[in-house]
């Protein structure tokens, strides 16, 4: 999921020659992206006009966006009502007005969309590291509507490339302004997006459900794909853009959210899948120290098998990617991930691997809610099963598909194996259709459950963690196509949280009269009251205590219906296994 990775310093040089051979090399990839771009934009053009105006395969959002990478892009809200217009903001680049929408309940509430943090990445700034945004020109700057995002590719849609380089914006909503009558400020949830570091963008998820508190949401646009995450492993492009980005954007909250009535005091980051991964990333970050006073990871920390472990020793090898992509999948096509460089240590995102950081305490220390779903990996383990002959191959091929490219692992350790058989499918020798749940829970625990309990851990020693098992299972799943005929239960799929917290264009809007309506508002208190307090109230009960151990296993709060319930794990076996072998085989690093 995870394309980042480390970047420790490995060897640093300073001659005259090199940077000469870096700033060529730094020109001639450039201009290579450039030609490739161009080339995409042709063949998007062409694969248009054959299409014979099919508009109905990308979704309404997208379709006036196409991929101009130096243009700041077309509105793509499409809203075509009369936007009615909030009050004029001043921030320390400028004046600027938003639009006054509606929340869940009907409350009016402000958003300023496309705000700059950063100067456009492009000509010489691209895959360079983000600087801060300049004054506009305009006397007033136009934060009505949506305008773009940063490029990225949606595999699940043909031919999906959209969005702009010059992205690096940040969504404001806020619920009352400061006035002279009311300089109360309220605290600031920002929002990191998931999709792998590859796809997706902040304006998709729509913050109106959270508009009935008094809170302030901001949504980060980042570079993701090879615009944020290529890394040369010569110092010359040295990766963690995206991470970097979100932070110059953290910044930006801390210098100028107060103007939206929002405390710089009490800032919380909260995010879903790469977007948990990120807001991890921050908390082990010397860059992002002192940004933010509380964090929620929704699936997923910086450790585990989502994390690439190589790095490009040959830089050369680039280029012949860009020559080979001749399709329009470049956000895909090239990951671009994020390895170990020679970059100057002061612009390291990160100084040491993360788990170092974490058995050495060098992390911000601050309250965490992290948690995990209850079926994680749901739509991975059912397609391995999905029919006789997909259970064939999966049997022929265990060691390959599970072993080597799901978990990690050496491929002939024979012990590992029979354990392995042991706690996830009663010792069975042939994996059947029936086993899909211990297929689930396998893959769960060694990409999500484990990673996330092992950070937890060695967070706690620092500052409060409080652990969740969320296991609510909707009508809804971003996953449903996975389903085959398989019947219920099926448990919570991975992104399965966020239909409740945003009316998010992958889920039907949670209405008023939804049966989803109430753990929606739910959830979003507890979200909320741990923006407040620092720590989250689970509805009436008793205190959500942070991590503490019993005799029996580890305690999590189960999000589930009311009420939240305070349980035992009941994978305390499972979760020993995954330490000991993490250990023995060094896999987090």
């Amino acid at each position: 999921m995870a394309d980042y990775f480390e970047d420790v310093p490995l060897v640093v040089t300073t001659a005259s020659y090199e940077r000469a051979q870096r700033k060529r090399y730094k020109r001639n990839v450039a201009i290579s992206i450039g030609l490739v771009a161009l080339a995409i934009v042709v063949i998007i053009l062409v694969v248009s006009l054959s299409s014979n105006g099919n508009a109905n395969q990308i979704p309404q959002v997208q379709k006036a966006v196409s991929l101009r990478l130096e243009a700041s892009g077309d509105d793509s809200s499409g809203n075509n009502t009369k936007i009615r217009k909030s009050p004029i903001v001043r921030v320390k680049q400028g004046r600027l007005q938003g639009a006054i929408l509606k929340s869940r309940k009907g409350r009016n509430y402000y958003s300023f969309f496309n705000i700059p943090y950063g100067k456009p990445p492009i000509k010489e700034l691209r895959f360079e590291n983000p600087e801060p945004a300049g004054r506009w020109k305009e006397r007033i700057y136009d934060a009505t509507k949506v305008k773009t995002w940063c490029v990225n590719g949606d595999k699940t849609k043909e031919n999906a490339i959209t969005g702009s380089e010059d992205c690096l914006h940040v969504h404001v909503s806020t619920v009352k302004l400061p006035s002279r009558r009311n300089k109360t400020l309220v605290p600031v949830m920002v929002y990191i997006y998931g999709g792998a570091f590859k796809s997706g963008y902040a304006s998709r998820f729509q913050p109106h459900y959270f508009m009935d508190e008094d809170i302030v949401v901001v949504l980060i646009e980042f570079r993701s794909g090879v615009f944020g995450h290529l890394n040369t492993g010569d110092g010359v492009i040295g990766g963690n853009l995206s991470l970097k980005d979100q932070s110059l954007a953290l910044k930006w909250v801390r210098d100028n959210i107060q103007a939206f009535g929002g405390n710089p005091n009490q800032v919380v980051l909260f995010g879903n899948s790469a977007g948990s991964i990120s807001v991890h990333a921050h908390l082990l970050s010397e860059m992002s120290r002192g940004l933010f006073h509380g964090a929620i990871s929704q699936s997923g920390v910086s450790l585990g098998p989502n994390m690439p472990d190589t790095f490009l020793n040959n830089p050369g090898s680039i280029a012949r990617r860009f020559a080979n992509v001749v399709r329009p999948g470049i956000a895909w096509g090239l990951t671009g991930e994020t390895v170990p460089t020679n970059e100057d240590r002061s612009k390291m995102f990160f100084k040491d691997k993360p788990i170092n950081l974490m058995r050495n305490g060098d992390l911000t220390k601050v309250p965490w809610i992290v948690g995990v779903n209850s079926a994680e990996e749901f739509y991975d383990a059912y397609e391995l099963v999905q029919n006789k002959t997909a259970v064939a191959i999966l049997n022929q091929n265990w060691t390959t598909l599970i072993l080597e490219d799901k978990l990690g692992l050496l491929p002939d350790d024979d012990l590992v194996d029979d354990e392995i058989r042991q706690l996830y499918f009663n010792d069975s020798d042939k994996i059947t259709r029936e086993d899909r749940y211990g297929l689930t829970n396998l893959l769960s625990d060694r990409k999500y459950l484990h990673p996330c309990r092992t950070a937890g851990m060695l967070h706690s020693k620092h500052s409060p963690v409080y652990f969740y098992y969320f296991n609510k299972e909707s009508n809804f799943s971003l996953h449903d196509d996975k389903k085959y005929d398989f019947p219920p239960p099926y448990g919570a799929g991975h992104g399965d949280d966020l239909q409740y917290l945003f009316n998010y264009d992958r889920y039907p809007e949670v209405t008023l009269t939804d049966e989803r309506m109430e753990f929606s508002e739910d959830m979003i208190k507890i979200w909320v009251s741990f923006a407040y307090n620092l720590a989250p109230d689970p509805m009436g009960l008793e205190p959500w205590q942070p991590i503490q151990e019993s005799q029996d296993g580890l305690i999590w709060y189960q999000m589930n219906d009311k009420p939240l319930r305070k349980n035992i794990e009941p994978f305390t076996a499972r979760m020993k296994f995954w330490d000991r072998i993490t250990e023995q085989m060094n896999l987090y690093g």
